[in-house]
């Protein structure tokens, strides 16, 4: 069962890598200066998911292993809901701007770049602000976590890239 629960982690982190590359994210988090942060969670994640298959095998023998896919569950549908957050805000943008185009004049001389400064924009701003630097925390602890629990990358082969020490073979008589 829990090799199941592993699987769907896997994809969730693939799913959360591939929006975090989207190029909606990627100019909306310009336009809100935080593609640093963005891409230090997609670093991140592309470390983290590299050692899930060892920390699958671990789980089963490690308690330690077994909370820190745990809690790396919890974060990543965390993220998801954040990024979900930002597509939805994206969304709402764009359509802003679509019913905003002929409105007035005066607008035509501000950047583009200025006109997200409504109420609207300036609180969902200050209220993910908390939630990415949460996110960035969370992501910081379980990396720090993968590397005190050993977790070791895996190769295409799929098993863990580590070297291990080869047992001199005897023969008794």
């Amino acid at each position: 069962m829990a090799f199941v629960g592993e699987v769907v982690l896997s994809a969730v982190i693939e799913t959360l890598i591939d929006k975090l590359a989207s190029s909606d994210l990627l100019q909306f988090s310009r336009q809100e200066k935080i593609l640093a942060d963005i891409k230090k969670w997609e670093n991140t994640l592309l470390k983290i998911h590299a050692v899930l298959d060892d920390a699958e095998e671990k789980q089963l023998t490690s308690r330690g292993v077994k909370m820190w896919l745990d809690d790396l569950r919890d974060l990543a549908y965390y993220v998801e809901d954040i990024l979900d957050d930002f597509a939805t805000e994206t969304l709402g943008r764009k359509l802003m701007a679509g019913t905003q185009t002929s409105t007035s004049k005066v607008r035509r001389f501000f950047p583009s770049c200025c006109t997200s400064f409504t109420p609207t924009a300036i609180k969902f701003n200050v209220k993910m602000r908390s939630k990415i630097e949460d996110i960035t925390s969370g992501l910081q602890d379980i990396s720090a976590q993968k590397n005190d629990l050993r977790l070791a990358e895996c190769i295409a082969a799929g098993r863990p890239n580590t070297t291990r020490e080869i047992l001199p073979t005897t023969c008794l008589p």
